[in-house]
């Protein structure tokens, strides 16, 4: 069910991964923020616009994980709008491993499809700073990678709205899939923004101030100590098994769910400074 969280926003949350879908809405026009997993949520999201007399200007995708980007293959009429690097997901091995994580899923969840999943192109491609408009609303494209290069967060001035794509979950750890030293600088950057209403790609939202300062506190410091817990394993001379053992000790997790996580995060920053994978397999 959608739940309005700001006079311009209504939200909800997927049965699928916590993940946040939305609805931007100014003078009747409505802007699709990463719209649903299963066809029945796209569908509903959609009719719930149409109920509402909304004229659907758009979906906007934060970035290219799959998990992101089912909801326009149910809208094929709707103009699909895409963050800086959005087309890195058409490189031969990130398309071929978007496509079987999804049919994974899919199986998984007992999900069947008739035709096979395309991974949508958008219309438009925006670069860091554009202005996405809706209605009389401003929508600032900020660049975010960290999590992958092809993501971007929406921030609206007025209202203080950042909707913040795959930053600042309310997760034990932040999740590396690209780079984590872009990942701290992304969040410095978004730590400049004068935020009063956080939604995250997963989990729960938050007006709370003291909680969103929490967040970009206990994500950067786990980044930050990533970072130099990497650096030295590999001044000491580790493989990418031993850093990753070395991590689980000075780096402990008190979540079970993000033990696999923390494991790959740490082998994905072996690799971004300059660790050989060797036969391991290391990384997202």
């Amino acid at each position: 069910m959608f739940e309005q969280f700001i006079p311009n926003l209504w939200v909800q949350r997927s049965a699928w991964f916590d993940i946040n879908v939305g609805i931007f809405v100014s003078q009747n026009q409505a802007l699709l923020i990463d719209p649903g997993i299963s066809a029945d949520e796209v569908d509903a999201m959609h009719q719930f616009a149409l109920k509402k007399g909304w004229d659907i200007i758009g979906i906007y995708l934060t970035h290219w994980h799959w998990d992101h980007i089912l909801g326009p293959e149910r809208l094929p009429n709707v103009p699909i709008y895409a963050p800086p690097y959005y087309d890195e997901v058409f490189e031969p091995e990130k398309h071929d491993r978007t496509l079987i994580a999804l049919t994974n899923w899919e199986k998984e969840a007992g999900i069947s499809r008739e035709t096979p999943f395309v991974i949508p192109q958008p219309d438009r491609i925006f670069a860091n700073h554009d202005t996405l408009i809706v209605g009389n609303a401003e929508l600032q494209i900020v660049h975010t990678p960290g999590h992958c290069k092809g993501q971007a967060a929406l921030f609206e001035r007025e209202s203080g709205l950042l909707w913040s794509g795959d930053n600042l979950i309310d997760y034990e750890l932040p999740f590396v899939f690209h780079s984590c030293d872009a990942f701290i600088e992304n969040l410095e950057n978004l730590k400049t923004l004068d935020i009063h209403a956080l939604v995250p790609g997963h989990g729960a939202s938050t007006q709370d101030q003291a909680e969103i300062n929490v967040r970009f506190s206990n994500s950067l410091t786990y980044l930050h100590d990533l970072k130099a817990l990497v650096k030295q394993a590999l001044a000491d001379g580790l493989s990418g098994t031993e850093t990753i053992a070395r991590g689980l000790e000075q780096m402990p997790i008190t979540n079970p769910e993000a033990l696999r996580p923390h494991q790959i995060n740490i082998g994905q920053t072996y690799l971004e400074f300059g660790g050989e994978a060797g036969a391991e397999k290391l990384g997202w």
